[in-house]
């Protein structure tokens, strides 16, 4: 039996203590290695308590197509790489700071969002379809890699209409 396949919730609250916090570092549920997608049997799994990850550096939930949201990823500052290629997850809104360096995003991202993650560059934020999909809210704040580089920023607002395009913040 699929033993991911089979998952309902993934609750990391008990990972945490309030005197040392959590050591945490990494966590693979994701399967890189399957070309079809993981159906969870629940509608949506359940995902809680990442914000209490605060050391996390790597997440990597690929192919797992049940996952909805990443409830807390705006408070995780050490996070550096994100694989969230056929998840369902829609909105990516970064701690302020993030060390984010690799995002690979699903096809359902609807929202991006940085504010001074220095150590990110445009090469490294993969669209699963190749494309910026139902990217419609862009904001990019302090970023000094993506502000020398223009092209993803033009590529995106080509591909929008001009209502889209009122949704793209740059600083």
């Amino acid at each position: 039996r699929d033993c991911v396949g089979a998952l309902t919730e993934l609750d990391i609250n008990g990972c945490y203590s309030d005197s040392v916090g959590t050591k945490m570092k990494e966590i693979f549920v994701g399967d890189h290695t399957r070309t079809d997608l993981i159906n969870i049997s629940n509608t949506s799994m359940k995902f809680s308590g990442l914000n209490k990850a605060t050391k996390l550096e790597v997440l990597d939930m690929t192919n797992i197509k049940n996952v909805m949201s990443f409830d807390g990823l705006n408070s995780l500052l050490n996070i550096r790489e994100i694989y969230a290629k056929g998840t369902s997850v829609s909105n990516f809104t970064f701690a302020d700071g993030a060390m984010i360096e690799y995002i690979e995003l699903p096809s359902t991202t609807e929202t991006l969002s940085l504010t001074r993650s220095s150590t990110i560059t445009y090469d490294n934020i993969i669209f699963e379809d190749g494309k910026y999909g139902k990217l419609n809210s862009l904001t990019i704040n302090s970023c000094s890699n993506l502000m020398t580089e223009t092209n993803f920023i033009f590529n995106w607002l080509s591909s929008k209409t001009p209502a889209q395009r009122s949704n793209l913040s740059i600083d």
